[in-house]
């Protein structure tokens, strides 16, 4: 007869064999659960940067990162590959995701895995408060822009300069420092459409922001 059960996290079978001879068990068919072993998340100077570990397994698919702010319904933010791990161990992926996005606000992040049959699970939801991330010192808008954008001093003179990182993180624009008054006029007009990253160093506080902008 043969017995099985979970002991714990873990699963177990029983059977008896009459005697010490060799025997061999075939893991063929055998599905073992989707797991993720950790989830965090640390306050960058460009965002917040996701960190999750998941047990090795070929049949997952991808990952959905999703985040609310607070009193919001979760919204997903993106996807992320299975095979966009940043490092393989012997028996688990480890991942990285920067968000750049602009919060403002406290924030809740938890990951979604899903693999190929259609199972799903998710992990634990972490959370990091971004309110004032500076939003202090300036506010740019219009966000989406089409040819122009604005960067605005929130109650005190500008001392920045930017520039403009596309989705992959290179530079392809430098507006170099900017002129010293309350609001600054960025043309966009050239620029093809898409997602891009504001970069914003300011001169006063030796801070660098980033702010994510779409173009139309």
């Amino acid at each position: 007869a043969v017995a099985a059960g979970v002991y714990g996290t873990d699963h177990y079978v029983e059977f008896a064999t009459p005697s010490f001879s060799s025997f061999y068990l075939n893991a063929a068919g055998v599905v073992l659960p989707l797991k993720f072993i950790s989830f965090g998340i640390t306050e960058k100077s460009n965002g917040a940067q996701l960190a999750w570990e998941v047990v090795k397994d070929n049949l997952i698919k991808d990952f959905e990162i999703e985040y609310r702010n607070d009193g919001s319904y979760f919204m997903q933010l993106d996807v992320v590959g299975q095979n966009e791990f940043t490092f393989a161990g012997n028996d688990s992926w480890l991942y990285n995701y920067l968000d750049v996005s602009d919060h403002h606000s406290k924030v809740f992040y938890r990951v979604k895995m899903n693999d190929h049959t259609g199972k799903s699970i998710y992990s634990k939801i972490v959370s990091i408060d971004l309110a004032g991330y500076g939003s202090d010192i300036f506010s740019v808008y219009p966000n989406p822009a089409s040819k122009r954008l604005f960067i605005k001093s929130n109650g005190r003179g500008l001392n920045i300069s930017a520039a403009l990182l596309n989705s992959t993180g290179q530079q392809i624009k430098n507006f170099g420092k900017l002129p010293a008054q309350d609001l600054i006029e960025l043309d966009m007009d050239k620029l093809s459409t898409g997602i891009y990253v504001l970069k914003i160093a300011d001169g006063a506080s030796n801070k660098v922001y980033y702010k994510k902008i779409v173009k139309l």
